[in-house]
């Protein structure tokens, strides 16, 4: 066990030939999505997702290989669930969306000879490899997966993922109360779903 520990980044930094290995994922909201086309990914002080996470994550931007998405996008829904009850078209804008980076532009942003900087926690509790940078990524490097295919972030609009959001969501209305809500469908912007 000693031996794993401490050949994990080796490990999770091994060259793999499934084509996986040229790019890293990213997860965030539509409601970022201009944000992020304007200024690309920015490290901030704070931790979206709390508890454990909250000093670890400040100042770091945090990616994943493509099996652990799903795990990353479940904790994406569940904080949405948490911070919006869905009861208004607005609210769509909690759905998670994908970005994705070139795992050589993100080596050349940390300038280290060891590789990305490891994020051991969130290997761990994911049970697959996670990384971080602590520099910001620029938009001309980022991309978003539409629901269709990837498209640079610059040409990416939050109005537009909004539109498809409500498209392909359904709105019910309890029939006693004049109470709605939105049913999204969650995996809408997530690439790799089958």
């Amino acid at each position: 066990m000693k031996h794993l520990f401490e050949n994990w980044r080796k490990y999770i930094n091994e060259d793999r030939d499934d084509g996986e290995a040229d790019f890293l994922y990213h997860t965030t909201y539509i409601k970022n999505i201009d944000n992020i086309a304007d200024n690309g990914l920015e490290a901030t002080g704070e931790s979206q997702f709390g508890g454990g996470y909250a000093g670890h994550s400040q100042g770091r931007i945090f990616f994943t290989e493509q099996s652990g998405l799903s795990y990353w996008l479940s904790k994406r829904e569940m904080l949405a669930s948490n911070s919006s009850d869905f009861k208004e078209e607005e609210d769509l804008k909690w759905l998670p969306v994908v970005l994705r980076v070139e795992r050589e532009v993100l080596e050349d942003i940390v300038d280290k000879e060891e590789g990305l900087p490891v994020d051991m926690l969130g290997s761990r509790d994911s049970g697959h490899g996670s990384w971080y940078v602590e520099d910001g990524v620029p938009p001309e490097d980022i991309e978003i997966w539409t629901g269709d295919g990837w498209l640079s972030i610059r040409d990416a609009y939050e109005e537009v993922f909004m539109d498809k959001a409500i498209e392909n969501s359904t709105y019910t209305q309890d029939e006693d109360e004049d109470v709605g809500w939105w049913e999204p469908d969650f995996n809408l912007f997530s690439p790799f779903q089958k």
